[in-house]
C-alpha cells in the first residue's frame, strides 16, 4: 500500500484527514509535505501496521499529541506526555497579551515573570523566546510535569532565562514579579463541569479540575497573592467560559482597589482576566 492509499484509509477510519496525515507522518518520521510529494511511495508492512495501531489508539479517544509526544503552541514545538495538559490554542492569547505589555511597559529594562502551574512549560518558554529581556520563574505542584517543562526549556535552550521549581501555587515563592500568569485547572467537579470524553479520560486530572466550582485554586492563589504582595504590575489568568461572574466576585474580594478586566477569546467567550496593580 502506498502513502496516498494509507492516508485515505486513515481518513475513512477516523473521519479526519488531518489526523491521518499527522499519524502517518509520525510513523514515517517525515513531515506532512512529504506525504504529498511522495504520495505514490509504498509503505512497508511494519510501518503500515504501526500506522493502523496508532489509528486504533486515537479511535479509543487517546489524543494525537500524546501518541506523537509533540504539540505545537505559539509557533513552537513542545514535548508533551500524559503528565501534562495538552497546550490549547486559546491560551496563546495570554502569551500575546503579555508580550504586548512587555513591549509597551518594559522596553528598556528586564521584566520578571512567574508562570504558576506551568505544566509543559508552554507559556514560560513562549515568553522566554519572544521577550528578550524576560527573567522567568516557572512553578508546578507536579514533579512529573516539571520534568516535561525542563525538557522543553532545554529543547529551546532557555536554561539561563527560565528557572523551575516545585511549589503549591505560591507557597514556596517569596520574590516579587512584574507579571504573574496562571492557567490553573478551572473545570469544576460539580459546577462548570464541561469536559470532553477524551480530555477527562486521558489528560491529568490534577491539571483539569479546580474544585467544586472550578475556581477554588484561583481563590487559593488570590489569597496567597494578597498575603505575600508579590505582584508589581499585572496578573493574568485563563478561566472557563461560564465563570466570569464568580471570578469577578473573587477579584473584588481579594483585590478591591485594583483595576481588572475580563476579555473574550476568538469564539466570543469570556476566557481571560487581567488585574492591574
Amino acid at each position: 500500500m502506498n502513502i496516498k492509499e494509507s492516508v485515505l484509509e486513515g481518513k475513512y477510519l477516523l473521519s479526519d484527514s488531518l489526523a491521518a496525515n499527522v499519524l502517518l507522518a509520525y510513523v514515517l518520521e517525515k513531515n506532512k509535505e512529504y506525504l504529498i510529494t511522495h504520495s505514490e511511495e509504498n509503505i512497508d508492512d511494519k510501518n503500515y501496521n504501526k500506522f493502523v495501531s496508532l489509528i486504533r489508539r486515537h479511535q479509543s479517544g487517546e489524543p494525537i499529541s500524546y501518541i506523537t509526544g509533540i504539540k505545537e503552541f505559539f509557533g513552537l514545538e513542545f514535548i508533551v506526555n500524559k503528565n501534562v495538559l495538552i497546550p490549547r490554542p486559546e491560551t496563546e492569547h495570554i502569551v500575546e497579551k503579555i508580550i504586548e505589555l512587555a513591549n509597551r511597559d518594559f522596553k528598556n529594562k528586564n521584566i520578571s515573570i512567574i508562570d504558576i502551574g506551568t505544566g509543559s512549560g508552554n507559556i514560560a518558554v513562549s515568553l522566554g523566546v519572544h521577550i528578550e529581556n524576560s527573567v522567568i520563574t516557572a512553578v508546578d505542584i507536579s514533579t512529573e510535569a516539571l520534568k516535561v517543562a525542563d525538557m522543553n526549556i532545554k529543547k529551546h535552550r532557555l536554561e539561563d532565562k527560565i528557572k523551575i521549581f516545585q511549589s503549591d501555587l505560591l507557597s514556596d515563592v517569596d520574590d516579587k514579579f512584574d507579571v504573574i500568569v496562571a492557567n490553573l485547572p478551572y473545570i469544576g467537579t460539580k459546577e462548570n463541569n464541561y469536559i470532553a470524553y477524551e480530555v477527562e479520560n486521558f489528560e491529568p486530572h490534577v491539571a483539569l479540575f479546580g474544585g467544586n466550582n472550578g475556581l477554588e485554586l484561583y481563590e487559593k492563589l488570590f489569597a496567597q497573592i494578597q498575603k505575600k504582595k508579590c505582584f508589581k504590575r499585572y496578573f493574568l489568568g485563563e478561566i472557563g467560559f461560564s465563570q466570569k461572574e464568580n471570578l469577578e466576585k473573587l477579584i473584588k474580594k481579594y483585590f478591591p482597589e485594583k483595576k481588572y478586566r475580563v476579555f473574550q477569546d476568538l469564539a466570543g467567550f469570556d476566557r481571560y482576566f487581567i488585574v492591574n496593580y
